[in-house]
Order: C-alpha cells, then sequence, then structure tokens
C-alpha cells in the first residue's frame, strides 16, 4: 500500500516546464531526422513524377507513331 501511494504521489508531481525556447528548438538528432524524412519524400514524389513524365513520353511518342502509320496508310 505504502508503494502505490508514493508511486501516486510521485506521478501527481509537476513535470518541470519547458521555457518556450526549450519548447522551440529541436536537438540535433530530430532535426536530422526531420531532414531525411523530408528529403526521402521529395526523393519519392521526385521519383513519381519522373515516372508520370516518362509514361506520358511514352503515351505521346506511341500516338504521334500510330499518327504517322495512319497517314502514311491513309496516303497510299
Amino acid at each position: 500500500m505504502k508503494c502505490s501511494s508514493k508511486l501516486l504521489s510521485t506521478l501527481a508531481l509537476p513535470i518541470n516546464p519547458l521555457s518556450v525556447q526549450e519548447r522551440n528548438s529541436l536537438t540535433i538528432s530530430q532535426t536530422i531526422y526531420l531532414r531525411t524524412l523530408i528529403g526521402i519524400l521529395l526523393s519519392q514524389n521526385i521519383s513519381n513524377l519522373l515516372k508520370s513524365l516518362k509514361n506520358l513520353s511514352k503515351s505521346l511518342f506511341h500516338t504521334t507513331k500510330s499518327e504517322v502509320n495512319f497517314s502514311a496508310l491513309t496516303l497510299r
């Protein structure tokens, strides 16, 4: 019983509040983590964009090639 009341009193103690500067500043490891995460997200977006452009260029080339073949057939 003494253990549990001591534990409860410990849990009830207020945590030392951080200053505004401490709350707003990131640690070096947090900054590195965030930069890495942002880099990964950007690289994935750029990769997806490049894939989309590649597919678009393929479809445009295919369309142009089909139009040329169609034009060649109609000229005959």
